[in-house]
C-alpha cells in the first residue's frame, strides 16, 4: 500500500485545525460545569418579575419600652373579692388609681407586660387566685349583654361599663374611658349609643378583680379589666357558618379603575373555613391551578368565589407574617405572600394569599436554603388590584390558603451521574487529542526532517552526476 505524502504547509494546517479543536471542546467543558453548578440555582417556578407588587415595607421594629411604675402600690391592699358579697362591689379606693394607671397604658406597654387573651385556663386563674394576678394584662372580647354609663369619680367624663360574653361563654366585666369609633366629643357625651347590647368589643387593660353583676335576673361573675378604649370587634364565626360563608355572594371583584374594596364579613367567614376546616377538605377532588384555571378566575371570578384549589410546586415569591387586625377568630397573627410560576402565562403571572397562621419561615424566602419553592391549598377569594413594580396597575386573584408548605427539590443523583459523565468524557476527549495532536507534531517533525534529508539527497546526487560528466 502506497502513503500518500503531506506537505509541510499541510502538515501545519493540520495542527491549526486541531488546536481549534481543542479550544471548541474546553470551551464546551466549561460551559457544562457552568450548567451542573449553576443550574440548581434556576429550578421550577420562575414567575415575570414584573409582575411583582411594589415591596412592602419590612416589619417596624418595636422600640422596647420598660413597664409603667404604678405609683400607689398601697391600693392594691383595698381591694376585696373573696367572698362573693366581695365581688359584688367595686372598691372605689383602690379603682379611682388603678383606672388612672390603665388609661396610660398602650399597645407597646401591654406587649412589655405580656397581655394574655382571656380564655379557659386564664379565667379559671384569675377566678382561684385573684390577688397573686392584681394588674395582669388582660385581654377581653365578646358580646356586650349589658352596659352603664357612668360619671368618673372625681371627674367630669363618663366611663363605660360593660359585661361581656366571649364565643365559649366565658363572662368578664370592662371599665374604659372611650367607646369604639368615637369622637373625644362623643366620648364625653355626645353619643349616648356608642355601646349597645349586642355590639361586639374588645378591651386590652389591666385586671383588677373578679366582679359579680346581675344582668337579666342572673349573677354573673368574671375578671374585671380596666382600660382606656375599646376597639370594635365581630362575633365568632362557628363552622357551620365557615362551611357555607353565606357572605361571599356580596364579593366583587376589583376592575382597573373600578375598585369594590374587601368584604371583611366574607373574608374571615373564609379565613374561618381555612382555619377550621381545611384538614377535613377533600383536596384529592380539588382542581389543580394552572394558567388556563387561572385565565377563567381572573375573567369570571363569581364563577370561582370559595371554590378549593391546589397549588402545584411553585416560586416562593415573597411571604411576610404580620400582626392580624381585630377579628372573629381571635388571631393574633397572619401570613401574607405572592407565588409565582413559569408555566403561568398571561393574564396572571402572579398570585397572592393570605392565611390565618404565623410561618415565619416562608419569609425566608429569598435564601438558597429556604423556601424558595412552595405547595399550597385554599379557597379563591377575589381578583384585586396592586400596584406593580414599575408603577402601573395590576390584577391578580387572592386566595385564602389553608396550608402552605415549604417544598425542597430532592437531588437527582442521575442528572449528577449524567453530568460527571459528560465531564469525564469531555475531559477523555481533550486529553486524547493533546496526546494525539503531540504525537501529530512529532510526525510532522519527523516529516519535515525527511523531506529535507530527501532534499539534501538529491542535490548530493545531482553534484556528483554533474561532476562524473565534466571534461577528464
Amino acid at each position: 500500500m502506497k502513503m500518500q505524502r503531506i506537505s509541510l504547509e499541510e502538515a501545519e494546517a493540520m495542527a491549526r485545525r486541531d488546536k481549534r479543536r481543542i479550544i471548541v471542546f474546553g470551551v464546551g467543558a466549561m460551559l457544562i460545569a457552568l450548567a451542573y453548578f449553576a443550574g440548581p440555582r434556576f429550578g421550577v417556578g420562575d414567575a415575570p418579575v414584573t409582575d411583582l407588587p411594589v415591596p412592602m415595607a419590612g416589619p417596624v421594629a418595636d422600640i422596647p419600652l420598660e413597664p409603667l411604675p404604678f405609683e400607689a402600690p398601697e391600693a392594691l391592699t383595698k381591694i376585696r373579692d373573696t367572698t362573693p358579697e366581695q365581688r359584688m362591689t367595686l372598691d372605689t379606693d383602690a379603682l379611682v388609681p388603678i383606672f388612672h394607671h390603665a388609661r396610660n397604658q398602650n399597645d407597646q406597654l401591654f406587649k412589655a407586660l405580656g397581655i394574655v387573651t382571656l380564655d379557659t385556663t386564664v379565667h379559671t386563674a384569675l377566678l382561684a387566685a385573684p390577688e397573686t394576678q392584681r394588674l395582669k394584662a388582660l385581654r377581653t372580647r365578646g358580646e356586650v349583654l349589658d352596659v352603664e354609663r357612668r360619671r368618673r369619680e372625681g371627674g367630669t367624663r363618663d366611663d363605660w361599663f360593660v359585661t361581656l360574653r366571649d364565643g365559649s361563654g366565658l363572662i368578664s366585666h370592662a371599665l374604659f374611658a372611650a367607646p369604639p369609633n368615637t369622637t373625644l366629643g362623643a366620648s364625653l357625651g355626645e353619643d349616648d349609643d356608642a355601646v349597645r347590647v349586642g355590639d361586639h368589643l374588645r378591651v386590652d387593660g389591666l385586671f383588677f378583680k373578679v366582679f359579680r353583676q346581675e344582668v337579666g335576673g342572673a349573677w354573673l361573675e368574671g375578671p374585671l379589666v380596666l382600660g382606656h378604649r375599646a376597639i370594635a370587634s365581630y362575633p365568632p364565626v362557628d363552622e357551620a357558618t365557615a362551611r357555607a360563608a353565606p357572605a361571599l355572594e356580596r364579593v366583587r371583584d376589583d376592575e382597573v379603575g373600578e375598585l369594590h374594596g374587601r368584604d371583611d364579613e366574607a373574608f374571615w367567614q373564609l379565613m374561618a373555613r381555612a382555619k377550621l376546616l381545611g384538614t377535613e377538605t377533600d383536596w384529592s377532588a380539588a382542581q389543580e391551578v394552572d394558567s388556563a384555571l387561572l385565565a377563567r378566575i381572573f375573567h369570571d371570578g363569581a364563577a370561582y368565589r370559595g371554590v378549593p384549589v391546589r397549588f402545584p410546586i411553585s416560586r416562593n415569591m415573597g411571604a411576610w407574617a404580620a400582626s392580624a387586625p381585630e377579628n372573629p377568630l381571635g388571631l393574633e397573627r397572619l401570613t401574607l405572600g405572592w407565588i409565582g410560576n413559569v408555566m403561568w402565562r398571561t393574564p396572571v403571572g402572579v398570585v397572592q394569599w393570605l392565611a390565618p397562621f404565623d410561618m415565619p419561615q416562608l419569609a425566608d424566602w429569598n435564601n438558597a436554603q429556604g423556601a424558595q419553592f412552595v405547595e399550597a391549598r385554599g379557597w379563591f377569594f377575589r381578583n384585586e388590584v396592586y400596584t406593580k413594580i414599575g408603577g402601573e396597575p395590576g390584577r391578580a386573584p387572592l386566595f385564602v390558603l389553608a396550608s402552605v408548605e415549604p417544598f425542597v427539590p430532592p437531588r437527582d443523583e442521575m442528572i449528577n451521574a449524567i453530568l460527571w459523565f459528560v465531564l469525564g468524557l469531555t475531559a477523555v476527549v481533550i486529553t486524547s487529542i493533546f496526546f494525539l495532536l503531540r504525537a501529530d507534531r512529532r510526525k510532522s517533525s519527523e516529516l519535515q526532517e525527511s523531506l529535507t534529508r530527501r532534499r539534501r539527497e538529491r542535490r548530493q546526487r545531482a553534484g556528483l552526476a554533474g561532476a562524473s560528466a565534466g571534461p577528464s
